[in-house]
């Protein structure tokens, strides 16, 4: 039921943040023959992801399944966080029989944080980019690519529908 904000319920702040959307490469796939043993690797590495990101700064206000969202001051640190956590996974995942593989995504925008949930269109487009980058890779608005380019002097493939591809 909607309705005007309550003394309990606040109207959320809005801000500016760049968003880190992070979500494992299918996930029901890895599942499917031994879920107690994926569960651990997935785990595992969504633990890295978590160490990553907190020590990039970030804060994780997302966690789901196999699926992670995180807040940064700064879409540059966000891009830079993405590119180690990729770069070492793919390092662990070389030898793999069932490689675990992120998809992930970088944007910024104006975010609305409440009390128990933090919503806006920034977050929704870095979830949906985040399904749409390649394995291994990382997707983000080519506006923002624009933006960043030089501080993260990374190539990136001019990807479809005005996206920036970070593929390994």
């Amino acid at each position: 039921m909607r309705g005007k904000p309550t003394q309990t319920d606040p109207s959320p702040e809005r801000r500016l943040a760049a968003i880190l959307a992070a979500g494992i490469e299918g996930y029901s796939q890895l599942t499917r023959d031994d879920d107690d043993r994926a569960h651990r690797r997935v785990s595992q590495e969504l633990d890295r992801l978590r160490s990553a990101v907190t020590l990039a700064s970030g804060t994780i206000f997302s966690f789901a399944g196999d699926s992670m969202m995180a807040e940064f001051t700064s879409a540059t640190e966000a891009l830079k966080c993405a590119l180690r956590v990729q770069a070492a996974s793919a390092g662990r995942m070389v030898r793999a029989a069932e490689p675990i593989r992120f998809r992930m995504a970088v944007n910024a925008g104006e975010i609305l944080a409440g009390k128990r949930h933090v919503g806006g269109a920034a977050i929704n487009l870095a979830a949906s980019l985040a399904r749409i980058a390649p394995p291994g890779g990382i997707a983000l608005p080519s506006t923002l690519h624009d933006q960043i380019r030089h501080a993260v002097p990374v190539p990136a493939d001019p990807g479809p529908h005005t996206i920036a591809i970070y593929a390994p």
